[in-house]
């Protein structure tokens, strides 16, 4: 019998591991616990509700996002619950809204933010107690049905005590990507949170503005790991920002010493900053530029000028011409009319103009 049993529903398109539910196993792991991970399209839902039916773990969690594949998720939820079997929805999604996922019947528990020692105390309680207002960072049903969202629990201050359990995924050959001329390139997880306030982020809500990392010996033997099992050539800082600490992760960059790729902020795209990134073997950036109209970007607390937008992608163009530059709009934002959509969308013809990596 499998004790635990964590699935991510994905859509099609993403190909980025399910970091959460593999720092989630790893916990339960180090509890004793066997664990079993899903990562899986709508397709394999027959497949994964079978698999539940015939190991009958202790729970089954949910990793949940808003989006499509939300649906799915729901689907299998139901199913597996009305096996009897304690339902727990973790992740963006129900972080967001525990209450409002807890008014469905499918859903028994869910965990808010960081899963670790959440998941590993609940799994006590269900075993021994239940007294589940004990569990800081659970939201549960009281009697009468009505939700009841404990105390926050307080962040992991040293990430280094839960590891991503690459080890018990089906199929990590299905993570590599293409960078640049590298074809075993995989997606890492080194630090959690994101300094900056953008207000239509989930890290304003969910890591409350804080960022914090593994250390660099961490950082060093989870890629040696996987070079040594994979034979990865390339690393894809799959972080929601790369650079909460500039030097200390330029650094690190250039210890692990890898062709790499990473999230950026425009202001970071000096001549110098640049140069070093093409010195160290980036490949492509991805940097989250919202809107061309200053504006927008005030009013999404973006903390960035409009104008750097262009001045950054010239930089890459003239400094680092291999480069991708990989940049997100957002279209539709509460403070945007019809004139400042136009200045967004003219600010991206003139980007693709100036560089073709855009």
């Amino acid at each position: 019998m499998t004790d635990v049993i964590l699935i991510n529903f994905r859509n099609e398109r993403d190909m980025y591991p399910p970091f959460g539910i593999m720092y989630v196993a790893d916990a339960l792991m180090q509890q004793g616990h066997s664990v079993s991970v899903w990562h899986e399209t709508e397709e394999a839902l027959d497949e994964f509700v079978a698999a539940v039916e015939r190991e009958r773990p202790l729970w089954v969690g949910f990793s949940t996002i808003t989006g499509p594949q939300l649906k799915t998720t729901i689907d299998a939820t139901k199913r597996v619950h009305a096996m009897g079997i304690p339902t727990v929805w973790g992740g963006v999604h129900a972080t967001i809204m525990p209450e409002e996922v807890l008014k469905e019947d499918y859903v028994d528990f869910v965990v808010v933010n960081e899963g670790e020692l959440t998941a590993q105390e609940f799994t006590r309680e269900l075993q021994n107690g239940r007294n589940w207002a004990e569990v800081r960072g659970l939201a549960w049903k009281d009697e009468d049905n009505r939700p009841v969202i404990n105390m926050e629990r307080p962040f992991i201050q040293n990430l280094d005590d839960f590891k991503p359990r690459w080890d018990i995924l089906p199929n990590v050959d299905a993570y590599m990507l293409q960078s640049g001329p590298y074809d075993r390139a995989i997606p890492v997880y080194i630090s959690r949170g994101c300094p900056f306030r953008c207000a239509f982020c989930y890290n304003e809500i969910v890591m409350k503005r804080t960022w914090r990392q593994h250390s660099d010996a961490f950082v060093m033997e989870q890629i040696q790991w996987l070079k040594d099992n994979y034979q990865i050539n390339a690393v894809d800082y799959a972080d929601d920002y790369l650079f909460g600490r500039i030097k200390p992760m330029q650094r690190l960059v250039e210890l692990v010493g890898m062709p790499w790729s990473g999230q950026v902020r425009v202001q970071l795209l000096k001549p110098e900053f640049v140069q070093w990134m093409a010195d160290t073997g980036c490949q492509w950036v991805n940097i989250g530029a919202e809107s061309g109209s200053q504006k927008v970007l005030d009013s999404i607390a973006k903390d960035q000028k409009a104008e750097w937008i262009e001045a950054g992608v010239r930089t890459l163009a003239e400094v680092a011409p291999h480069i991708e530059a990989n940049l997100s709009f957002i279209v539709g934002l509460p403070e945007e009319d019809p004139d400042e959509r136009r200045v967004t969308l003219e600010l991206i013809d003139r980007l693709c103009q100036i560089n073709p990596k855009a």
